[in-house]
């Protein structure tokens, strides 16, 4: 049933003013871009018409359940009236404006609940759980959502769109892959069918380099398995910025430095041994032979002080490279051979997320394929939804290549889809920008993340799909081949029994909740051979294949050898590698916290505080508004308004309890002597006989001495 409501009613959970009995009622949905309907009624008796009025709203069967649509223009002749709409969320352009909104490290959830907030009458569902930031100043909501600019939801936390009246849903991915396969490729002629095979962009093979150009061993180059499906090899140079040999400079420098202090080491045994025979030949003086001894010998420690520094220089270097390799996710080789590999398994990636395959755009209308030899193979079409993934097979070239639903038509009177089209949406979106550099280069993982630490969602969504696949596949046997999976299913949403559970020889999916289309269930948890998948996990001990790495979950203990932890947040970052603790802020290596031990004697080692790009060491009280802090000591390198440069600086008493304070050098304090009497004698009669002084010395402000 169709119904029209008249632009002052709002109650659309009542039935609507008029029901109507269009001639034609369209729905028009793009992945990520417009959605439009449309709407024809005849000029009828009953004056039906009538009511297809300006800013009315229409509720009509979509593919997704009865939408609201609200009229934004119309046209009228003698016969008939035609009208456009859009989606009721679209109102939000206009009555829910955002004037200062800030989802900060907020996932997609919270971020949608935080942007809806200006007006009730909106809501949001998401399931993307990684955390973004964004800033919304005059911007009204379907801007903020879906604009143009970086800072927009999609382009910040990603996801596809699908809109459910006053709620617009923004997941990972909307539709679903329920095992649709297409066949297409036979060039046959026939009116409603467009079948685009794009190869322009198809490598096959691949000659790769690392950083800086570096290329595999004897110009060496990696093919796809399907190389000989082409009529001609495919070929093209990728850059691989993540694949890298190791930087040998400064350890090269190192070891020549190293080698040139063990020469001084070894021509200052020579002069000992020497002056040790001269010494017992009686050519030297016993003075003359204790004073070269020594110099010889502190020459000995200071270029041993120096090989032990350089040593540590070169151990911190190693370090802060492996630190760095692991912050923007490199792949650091040692040998060649090391390196071709890790060429060789980058370029392997790029085949398994279609390199090879051709870009294929289907655009189908059902009804005037009904009629013709095609209409076999496409009927399968007829029921699929926006986003749904098919499996399309290419009957000339025999590649597979999976395209999505990313636009369709669906009629609102026969309830069924009538026009698709079909085609690859993250490289035809203008919303993500994940293939910029498909064959100039690949960027590293660490692209994956911005500098605010929040992630580009599409640059992960693969990892998500790869993992789900043999699952799929599994589930959609399940309901043929009873031997191979079985399906268990409750589909009462009342019973404490709903859900789902597929098992299999590849593993098994759970389900509690049906995806936004409830054409399936959403597989929140999935476990296979490589691992597990999931929404929520509850565990105990959670530990690697040795033992030595684990994460008690009962007692709050983990264990970790040789491990980093790594907080972004914006230009700030904390990391905690090889029991140092480095600090940054906006975006400076402010100081680090960590042991050492003394040079030379590895015994004795200590707790450090580094000041490194830092200006100044502080401890303080926060004030009782919570604003801001009160500093009760600084060491400052200078900036520090208000305070001495290069110096501790102490901003409250000090009680030492009577204990000393030694080798003291204090300056600006009072120097002199403090005279006093010391002793005064007197006759019997009381007269004054004898007066003793004394003084006490002074100098800077410290007692050194008494005098008298």
């Amino acid at each position: 049933m169709i119904q029209i409501y008249n632009p002052e009613n709002t109650d659309f959970t009542k039935n609507g003013d008029m029901t109507l009995t269009p001639s034609k009622a369209i729905v028009h949905p793009i992945l990520n871009g417009t959605w439009s309907a449309q709407i024809s009624h005849p000029i009828d008796a009953e004056g039906r018409w009538k009511y297809i009025t300006d800013e009315a709203v229409i509720k009509m069967p979509s593919f997704n359940g009865n939408q609201l649509f609200r009229i934004k223009q119309k046209e009228k002749t003698d016969t008939q009236i035609t009208a456009s709409l859009e989606p009721i969320f679209m109102d939000a352009k206009d009555d829910c404006f955002l004037v200062d909104v800030r989802p900060t490290m907020k996932n997609g959830q919270e971020a949608l609940d935080i942007m809806t907030a200006p007006n009730n009458k909106y809501s949001g569902s998401s399931d993307i759980p990684w955390a973004s930031v964004a800033y919304y100043e005059y911007k009204n909501l379907i801007e903020a959502i879906n604009g143009n600019d970086e800072n927009s939801f999609i382009n910040r936390w990603g996801g596809e769109i699908l809109f459910d009246n006053h709620t617009i849903i923004i997941n990972k991915r909307v539709g679903g892959d329920y095992g649709v396969e297409l066949r297409y490729g036979k060039n046959i002629k026939a009116d409603g069918l467009a079948e685009e095979v794009d190869t322009r962009n198809v490598v096959t093979r691949i000659y790769p380099k690392g950083y800086d150009g570096v290329q595999m061993s004897n110009h060496g180059y990696v093919d796809s398995s399907l190389i000989n499906n082409y009529p001609t090899v495919k070929s093209a140079t990728i850059t691989f910025d993540n694949v890298r040999m190791k930087d040998t400079t400064k350890q090269e420098e190192n070891l020549k430095q190293l080698g040139e202090l063990q020469v001084k080491i070894v021509a200052n045994g020579v002069k000992e041994r020497s002056l040790r025979r001269k010494y017992q030949l009686h050519k030297v003086k016993e003075a003359d032979y204790e004073k070269q001894l020594d110099e010889i010998l502190t020459e000995r420690n200071d270029i041993q002080k120096e090989i032990d520094e350089l040593k540590a220089k070169g151990e911190e270097e190693e370090q802060e490279a492996r630190d760095e390799a692991i912050a923007n996710g490199w792949t650091v080789c040692e040998t060649q051979q090391e390196f071709d590999a890790a060429l060789i398994q980058e370029c392997n990636k790029q085949f398994d997320l279609g390199l090879d395959e051709p870009m294929i755009t289907i655009d189908a209308d059902m009804v005037l394929l009904q009629n013709t030899d095609l209409y076999k193979d496409y009927e399968v079409l007829e029921e699929v939804s926006l986003g749904d993934t098919i499996h399309c097979r290419h009957c000339k070239l025999d590649i597979n290549t999976d395209a999505r639903v990313i636009e369709m038509e669906y009629d609102c009177i026969k309830k069924k889809v009538t026009s698709v089209v079909l085609g690859d949406f993250e490289k035809q979106t203008s919303y993500f920008d994940n293939v910029q550099a498909a064959i100039d280069k690949i960027d590293s993982i660490n692209e994956a993340i911005r500098s605010d630490g929040s992630i580009v969602a599409e640059k992960i969504k693969g990892f998500i799909n790869g993992a789900m696949t043999s699952l799929r596949a599994q589930y959609n046997v399940a309901k043929k081949q009873d031997v191979m999976a079985i399906l268990f299913e409750n589909l009462d949403e009342s019973s404490e029994m709903y859900g789902a559970l597929a098992i299999g020889t590849q593993g098994l999916v759970i389900s509690k909740r049906r995806t936004a289309d409830g054409k399936d269930w959403d597989w929140t948890t999935a476990i296979t051979a490589a691992g597990m998948i999931a929404d929520t996990i509850v565990a105990g001990l959670l530990s690697d294949q040795t033992g030595r790495n684990y994460w008690n979950l009962n007692t709050g203990e983990l264990v970790a050898g040789n491990a980093s932890f790594k907080n972004y947040s914006g230009d700030d970052a904390l990391e905690i590698t090889n029991a140092t603790m480095k600090i940054t802020n906006n975006k400076k290596d402010t100081g680090r916290i960590g042991s050492n031990n003394l040079s030379g004697n590895k015994d004795v080692t200590g707790l450090t505080f580094e000041l490194n790009d830092g200006d100044y060491m502080f401890w303080g009280i926060r004030n009782s508004s919570g604003t801001g802090y009160t500093p009760i000591m600084v060491y400052t390198k200078g900036k520090y308004t208000g305070l001495t440069g290069n110096a501790l600086n102490i901003l409250c008493n000090i009680d030492m309890k009577g204990n000393k304070i030694s080798n003291a050098n204090i300056e600006g304090g009072y120097s002199g002597t403090i005279p006093f009497v010391k002793k005064i004698t007197a006759t019997s009669d009381g007269i004054l006989k004898h007066v003793d002084n004394a003084g006490i010395v002074v100098k800077n402000g410290i007692v050194t001495s008494v005098q008298g």
